[in-house]
């Protein structure tokens, strides 16, 4: 029995993890922005997400933690420049939960890209491939590509276990 710590756990994916993990005799854990949130039993409230959240709270006795949180979908964006929001909650928090994270002794971190860190498009007839050089075009595909190298800096740097999922690109692995 493994205790995991889900982040995002009150959006569409993170519920999803959250019940498949319990379903399968894991401990989930939820961690959630705020109390208000739907979440799972046993959630944890971290607040806004940037390079000052104290995720401490959240990560004790935790020993994977699957990131799913995420600014996204933002229907009506009233930024004038909204890359350093996307940057703020995507690069910036997920590196400072990475490296909280190994201070903690959390093994493994799984990380929720998209297939936007790659790119928005491919040939006609070749889906997008691992081995493709990344060329994400909006704000959000940035900032999760960024992510994405920030997360492998912090496992290089200290030892813990990072695993990188863009779902749509690992179809392209799974046959």
């Amino acid at each position: 029995m493994t205790v995991v710590a889900v982040t995002g756990a009150s959006g569409f994916v993170g519920q999803r993890v959250v019940e498949d993990l319990a379903r399968r005799g894991h401990v989930a854990i939820g961690v959630v922005r705020g109390p208000s949130a739907p979440s799972a039993p046993q959630a944890r409230v971290v607040g806004d997400i940037s390079a000052q959240t104290d995720w401490a709270r959240a990560l004790e006795g935790v020993e994977v933690v699957v990131h799913c949180a995420a600014r996204a979908h933002v229907m009506h964006e009233r930024a004038t420049d909204p890359l350093p929001l996307y940057r703020a909650v995507n690069v910036e928090g997920a590196r400072r939960l990475a490296e909280q994270a190994a201070r903690h002794g959390v093994r493994r971190l799984v990380y929720l890209s998209s297939v936007k860190a790659a790119g928005e498009r491919s040939t006609p007839g070749r889906p997008l491939k691992v081995s493709d050089t990344p060329t994400p075009e909006d704000e959000y595909g940035i900032s999760k590509r960024e992510a994405e190298l920030a997360l492998m800096e912090v496992g290089a740097a200290t030892g813990i276990e990072t695993v990188i999922i863009s779902p749509d690109v690992a179809r392209e692995l799974m046959g």
